[in-house]
């Protein structure tokens, strides 16, 4: 019964060390989930555009969520993937004033408590390819 009993407490432990491992992306605690509303800026071919995004981070670290430009009148979606502090996300809208529909792709740095988030971005509208960056902050 001893042994028995040994060997059913060594198996609960190792079963709670197991399942006590670091949590992934958008699991609770993870460092670098995103949530919540950011304010920033995109910059695109030298002009700086003031926007806002609200992303959310689901399981298995999957983004989602939206973008505005109000200036512009603009506003899409966005859908992402979060690994480590990497986000590489495509957000999709369609330009009033082009009447085109565009893209915006990035591989970002997402900051610690998932606080910020920045990187290069690449534009595609309306048949045209213009490079560029961002940066927000919530």
């Amino acid at each position: 019964m001893t042994t028995l009993r040994r060997t059913t407490l060594t198996a609960l432990a190792l079963l709670l060390a197991a399942c006590a491992g670091n949590p992934g992306p958008g699991e609770p605690g993870y460092p670098f989930n995103l949530g919540g509303e950011y304010t920033g800026s995109f910059s695109v071919e030298g002009e700086v555009i003031p926007a806002v995004m609200t992303l959310v981070t689901g399981a298995g670290g999957v983004v989602t969520g939206s973008f505005t430009v109000a200036g512009m009148g603009l506003a899409g979606s966005v859908q992402g993937m979060l690994v480590g502090d990497r986000l590489a996300f495509l957000a999709a809208y369609r330009n009033p004033d082009s009447g085109c529909d565009g893209t915006a792709e990035s591989a970002a740095t997402v900051g610690e408590g998932g606080a910020s988030l920045s990187g290069p971005l690449t534009v595609r509208e309306c048949g045209q390819v213009l490079s560029g960056s961002f940066s927000f902050r919530r």
